[in-house]
């Protein structure tokens, strides 16, 4: 029963991560189109956000993996 929790924490946390991630890009994309100042700004915060949610997702994804593999050894 443990397991299901953990799979379903890890679906959430990747689902949550991919939402966030998709939701940045469509703000940096408006922003870029109507500030030009912003574009030449801000670039490491950018990349450190995107390197920030793509480890979340690598996590949830290695969780899920781990999981599913001890639910299937059991």
């Amino acid at each position: 029963m443990q397991a299901f929790g953990r799979i379903t924490v890890a679906v959430l946390l990747f689902t949550a991560s991919l939402l966030a991630y998709c939701d940045f890009r469509g703000v940096l994309s408006w922003l870029e189109r109507t500030n030009r100042r912003y574009r030449e700004r801000d670039h490491h915060a950018r990349l450190r956000y995107q390197v920030i949610l793509s480890l979340l997702m690598c996590i949830a994804v290695l969780i899920f993996i781990s999981e599913v593999v001890t639910l299937v050894k059991d």
